[in-house]
């Protein structure tokens, strides 16, 4: 299933359902009497899927069962409670490994988050938060139960991780 936009010529009736948008055309040896590009003008009809769980953790699962179908190596485990930032600064981890990213909170890690890491096959997880974020408990229960390879990784504060992560991506 295509999760961008498909780019197509609607007849006037779907005109509605599609996104109108204009580009301007690259020219090569551009005429000089053509002070600005032509416009190019297509529509694209937007695919809108949805990932929504009952919860946030159950949200970050459905996005990992549909865009790791197939199962993945890798896993980046991330506090719910700082996702914004922790989310962020996780992303390009978790694209370099083409891995989800999966939620859990600082002392607990729900049995739905432990199911699908095991349901993607995963060798190893990266807990992308200090002891305070994802505690020793969770990372017992990742190596003893899942018989998984964990690599915290954290710097001491945003800016600190971020280059501690950064380091992983280069």
């Amino acid at each position: 299933e295509n999760l961008a936009a498909d780019v197509v010529k609607p007849s006037k009736e779907e005109k509605e359902e599609y996104t109108k948008m204009e580009f301007e055309t690259v020219m090569e040896n551009k005429p000089s009497c053509c002070s600005t590009p032509p416009r190019k003008t297509c529509y694209v009809k937007p695919v809108i899927t949805d990932f929504n769980g009952a919860d946030r953790y159950e949200t970050a699962i459905n996005v990992s069962k549909k865009l790791y179908s197939n199962g993945s190596k890798n896993v980046v485990l991330v506090n719910a409670t700082y996702v914004p930032v922790d989310g962020y600064i996780s992303t390009n981890l978790a694209y370099l490994l083409d891995a989800p990213i999966l939620l859990t909170k600082a002392g607990e890690i729900k049995d739905s988050t432990i199911d699908e890491i095991k349901r993607l096959g995963a060798n190893k997880v990266y807990v992308r938060s200090g002891s305070g974020g994802v505690s020793e408990d969770i990372i017992n229960t990742l190596k003893n139960t899942l018989r998984v390879e964990v690599e915290r990784i954290f710097g001491g504060g945003e800016i600190t991780t971020s280059i501690e992560v950064a380091k992983k991506v280069d």
